[in-house]
């Protein structure tokens, strides 16, 4: 019985709803298009942090589309020797907002996906989420740069800390750095 209210407890603990962070307002559609490298990321869910640890030279690719009310976009990276490739669709929730629903053809869940904070030419800190059922849900929090090889200077930044106080509650300290070295995408 001791277990089982450990076990219980444990799950308590890493199991929860998705966030619904502040994201930007006064989104900049066009600012935001382009490639984005995922320098680093956190998930409180720590069977994904096992799977994604290992992930490195990780680029999403953004295309808007001509009506502006939504992007094409390329997750790509290596996971060991493997490279995977999704491709899908990021609809804008709110055209002012950068709050956006993504779902991949070959991936079984739909994620938000939200521009918590950006200054457009250097990092955003992303925030994207999958409620599962009630209390659990797959998330990361993501800080992303678009030169791979800027992570010390994007971590020292002052505006991304105050961004993760602020709006996500928590600490880049918290964050698993994603290689991005030895990369052809």
């Amino acid at each position: 019985m001791k277990v089982l209210l450990v076990i219980g407890l444990f799950c308590g603990v890493l199991a929860r709803d998705c966030l619904k962070p502040q994201v930007l307002s006064s989104f900049d559609k066009n600012k935001f298009e382009g490639d984005w490298f995922s320098l680093a990321f956190q998930t409180p869910n720590k069977s994904e942090e096992v799977f994604y640890k290992d992930t490195k030279c990780s680029l999403n690719r953004f295309k808007l589309d001509q009506n502006g009310d939504s992007f094409t976009g390329e997750v790509d990276y290596l996971l060991g020797s493997n490279h995977i490739h999704y491709t899908g669709t990021f609809v804008l929730q709110d055209p002012s907002k950068a709050n956006m629903k993504v779902k991949f053809a070959s991936y079984p869940l739909a994620y938000t996906y939200d521009v918590v904070c950006s200054d457009y030419t250097t990092w955003a800190i992303i925030y994207s989420c999958a409620q599962i059922q009630d209390g659990h849900s797959s998330e990361f929090i993501s800080l992303m740069g678009r030169d791979r090889r800027k992570y010390e200077e994007l971590i020292q930044n002052e505006d991304a800390q105050q961004c993760f106080r602020g709006n996500l509650k928590s600490s880049m300290a918290l964050l698993q750095r994603r290689p991005q070295e030895d990369c052809n995408n």
